[in-house]
């Protein structure tokens, strides 16, 4: 009896839905992410015709804001938050905080930043924009701690969250100041200003509750959450994409300057600092260290390009 027991279970079959789950589960996040890269690369195409053709033009800011909103704030959440019931309810009122964000950016832009003036927008107190990182960054911590597949997919994991603050700001300071450094000793190189309090407000508001977030919860956190669920698997070329477009995102600020020797050398830290994230994402697991970094060199960078 046991005999036959025994010739029972090795005719037994076990079928690997195992791994047919894990290839559609991979096949699935290969095509989100081609799907989100050609949306952030012809968004970056656009922002740079954008910046060379009417750079600083009303039309152009109302064109450029809301286009950075819905496509690097509203929808990586709205991929996040995908096969979730809530979403329906969740996107629209994101959306929302995020046109009240970017409206408060345009509204306090200092004049001295402002390309050309456009009479019919009011103008406010810069140190307003202040209060962007907690319209974006406090509802993206609002959904991460309530949908978990938000906090997963983004990379909003909280892995010693002070000390990650803290060394992301650390390395994007000194990489800021390095560019900074390299400018100034540049031959024939205009000096760089440094802003006075009013304008460092807004630039620390725009650069850490818009374009470091947007950057951030798009590149090293969908992205680099949708490199699939085997590690290590096509990971280098999709690093590649990830600073490619990153670059792309960096250089449509300056891309109506001329190719002058202070842009080159702007661009070519641009890529440096796109790496610096990448590795600050895999070391800590999250995308606290590399945000704060991305707030503190944006600051340098929006200096040389605005200053």
């Amino acid at each position: 009896m046991t005999k036959k027991i025994f010739v029972d279970l090795q005719e037994i079959t076990i079928r690997p839905d195992w791994e047919a789950a894990e290839d559609s589960a991979r096949t699935e996040a290969a095509r989100r992410r081609l799907q989100f890269e050609i949306v952030l690369l012809l968004y970056s195409i656009v922002t740079i015709g954008l910046s060379i053709w009417a750079g600083g033009t009303a039309w152009a800011v109302l064109v450029h804001w809301p286009l950075f909103g819905a496509i690097l704030l509203v929808l990586p959440l709205w991929i996040a938050l995908e096969g979730h019931p809530d979403r329906p309810r969740v996107i629209p009122r994101f959306a929302l905080i995020v046109g009240a964000a970017i409206a408060l950016a345009v509204l306090t832009t200092p004049p001295e930043y402002r390309s050309t003036p456009i009479p019919w927008m009011p103008a406010l107190p810069p140190w307003l924009s202040l209060m962007i990182p907690l319209l974006t960054g406090g509802t993206l911590a609002w959904a991460g701690d309530r949908y978990p597949q938000v906090r997963r997919k983004l990379g909003l994991l909280e892995p010693w969250w002070g000390r990650q603050m803290v060394i992301g700001l650390s390395l994007g300071a000194a990489l800021g100041l390095h560019m900074i450094s390299t400018i100034v000793s540049l031959p024939g190189a205009a000096p760089v200003r440094p802003p006075g309090l009013a304008n460092l407000a807004w630039l620390v508001g725009v650069s850490a509750g818009l374009f470091a977030v947007g950057q951030e919860i798009s590149l090293r956190g969908l992205l680099h959450t949708l490199l699939g669920p085997r590690p290590g698997t096509g990971q280098i070329p999709a690093w590649g994409v990830i600073i490619l477009l990153n670059l792309l995102l960096y250089a449509a600020p300056g891309s109506a300057v001329e190719l002058t020797p202070v842009l080159i050398v702007c661009l070519a830290y641009e890529g440096l600092f796109a790496f610096m994230a990448g590795v600050l994402r895999l070391r800590s697991g999250s995308i606290i260290a590399p945000l704060a970094a991305n707030a503190a060199f944006c600051v340098f960078l929006l200096t040389v390009f605005l200053g």
